[in-house]
């Protein structure tokens, strides 16, 4: 390894996979880019070429890294990024400076034309060759607004988290800088969205119809070899592979993104980057991921909303929040990025150290989920804090430990303890026979935790019951109006449980409402649509506020 002093320092062969040449090869032609990429695919590669690619031919030029939060940008973007940059070439401190500007005056660096007043949360990137260098201010929507600064370009990631409005009237009119300095350089006042799949409707769908227009079948025939690739995944013996491999490089040969009119949309996910990634990391994410979240997250699978939910009035954009975060635990940690990224509850803001913790827990012989809340009594309204779940072959032992891991400096180690009355019944574990809800119990005390046992019950509450409790919580009519808690979900922390939630069908079952569980029968070995995760759910907002259903008072005439 070259010292970290050593400016002569070589940069490392880097290899672009067909969904960065696709998008380095765009780039003359594009001011407007969508690149919706699956995990792994080598977004922050890309976004590091794209820093690069701006230092050399916008020297001087000054722009924003988009972010929905500061820790995202911190614990997602940043690390992969500063990698890459790294095998380009960029040393820290030589090439390129975090938090500070580089040197600058006589004899060093050209700033930014337009360059920030402080360094604070800024990245500068120097050219050697033209003296130059070039600013990109990170900004997130949770906490640094990006009105008043002139830019030159923005690049967003995880933009499927952006609040788009605000987006638009905060960050979009800031890009309008230089433009006689760079009005020959198409990338100029450029915006280059990267993200991994939105789940339902999202505003990185629109631009995307020139494909139709232009008679081609892009983005069906792709939805088409995802689906084979997942079939791939799970097939049983070589040949099957071979033939369904043989199939889908065919018609791969007819999948064609490119830019038009100077806007670029394309979709790509693990299997285009699989020569660096290789299969095994592929089936292993199936194996430790839902099948319906690996869907969406490796393989980049469009999934629209079902019709007739089982949470029939949730809505992520009203009821949840994109994470909440202590910056002033994060900004201690002074860019420390293993650090921030070996997240715990330290940089929870939305959890409340000194008060217990709700815990709901449903088990199962594929997959184990825990879901954590806390209630605000004086306010009235219930957050749902973060989720975890552990496929086989880890067991119910497997997420307690990742809780008591997650949540070891929690001042209240009071834990109110809801879960599957099942767990009440005596079976085969690992030691012994003790049922689950007594395993669970002592693993949760032998880690110092006092447990206040609320799953006593025998049988799990009717469907129904839990329907009709949920569709009066999430009433946006009655909210605020009525006894029935305010329901808010970090978005961040229970990704795996929305998804689970906004797939949970439910069924007819003579004139009552029931879960569908036709989706845990017919899977085998994944669990597509199983609703697990909300079963978890159920066990604490169902163990919490069920006196409300008989309680008349709750409802407020003419809302419900």
């Amino acid at each position: 390894m070259k010292p970290i002093n050593d400016i002569n320092a070589a940069p490392q062969k880097l290899d672009f996979n067909r969904a960065q040449l696709n998008f380095i090869f765009n780039l003359p032609y594009t001011k407007y880019a969508k690149a919706i990429w699956g995990r792994g695919t080598g977004k922050s590669t890309i976004i590091a070429w794209l820093m690069h690619l701006i230092t050399e031919r916008m020297p001087r030029a000054c722009g924003i890294i988009q972010g929905a939060t500061f820790q995202q940008l911190l614990t997602r973007t940043l690390p992969g990024t500063f990698a890459a940059l790294e095998k380009l070439g960029y040393q820290k401190d030589i090439d390129y400076f975090v938090n500070k500007f580089p040197p600058h005056g006589l004899g060093e660096f050209y700033l930014p034309y337009q360059c920030p007043l402080t360094p604070v949360n800024c990245i500068f990137l120097v050219n050697r060759k033209t003296r130059c260098s070039v600013g990109f201010k990170l900004f997130s929507q949770d906490r640094s607004s990006s009105r008043g600064p002139n830019t030159d370009f923005c690049i967003c990631d995880e933009s499927l988290l952006l609040d788009i409005d605000k987006f638009i009237t905060e960050t979009k009119p800031t890009i309008r800088a230089n433009q006689k300095e760079f009005k020959n350089v198409p990338m100029h006042l450029g915006i280059f969205h990267f993200s991994s799949m939105p789940h339902g409707e999202s505003f990185l769908f629109e631009d995307n119809d020139y494909y139709e227009e232009d008679g081609l079948r892009t983005l069906d025939l792709r939805d088409k070899v995802v689906d084979m690739q997942l079939e791939f995944i799970k097939a049983s013996n070589k040949q099957e592979r071979m033939e369904l491999w043989s199939e889908i490089l065919d018609i791969e040969k007819d999948i064609k993104f490119y830019s038009k009119n100077q806007n670029y949309y394309s979709e790509y996910n693990a299997f285009d980057n699989i020569k660096a990634l290789g299969l095994k990391y592929i089936i292993d994410q199936l194996q430790k991921d839902s099948e319906l979240l690996f869907c969406i997250e490796i393989l980049n699978k469009r999934i629209g909303k079902i019709a007739d939910a089982f949470y029939a009035n949730f809505n992520p954009r009203h009821h949840g929040y994109k994470g909440s975060y202590d910056y002033s635990y994060i900004d201690n940690l002074d860019f420390d990025l293993p650090k921030i990224a070996a997240t715990n509850s330290l940089q929870d803001l939305d959890c409340l150290s000194n008060m217990p913790l709700d815990i709901g827990l449903d088990y199962g012989t594929k997959i184990n989920w825990l879901v954590v809340g806390q209630f605000l009594q004086t306010q009235n309204q219930y957050n749902v804090i973060k989720s975890f779940y552990v496929k086989s072959p880890f067991i119910i032992d497997d997420v307690i430990k990742e809780f008591c891991t997650y949540y070891q400096h929690h001042k209240n180690k009071t834990v109110y303890f809801y879960a599957d009355a099942e767990g009440n019944s005596p079976r085969a574990n690992i030691k012994g026979q003790t049922t689950y809800n007594e395993q669970v119990i002592k693993l949760l005390r032998d880690s110092k935790w006092v447990v206040i046992n609320k799953a006593t019950n025998k049988t799990n509450p009717q469907h129904h019951l839990k329907y009709l409790l949920f569709a009066r919580i999430m009433n946006p009519k009655t909210e605020n109006r009525s006894k029935y808690p305010v329901f808010r979900i970090n978005l961040i922390n229970c990704k795996p449980l929305v998804v689970s939630m906004e797939n949970t069908p439910a069924v007819d079952n003579n004139s009552r409402i029931g879960k569908d569980k036709t989706g845990e029968r017919k899977l085998k070995t994944n669990r597509e649509q199983a609703p697990d995760g909300g079963d978890a759910l159920d066990q604490v907002i169902y163990g919490r506020f069920s006196y409300l259903i008989n309680d008349s008072t709750t409802i407020v005439a003419g809302l419900f």
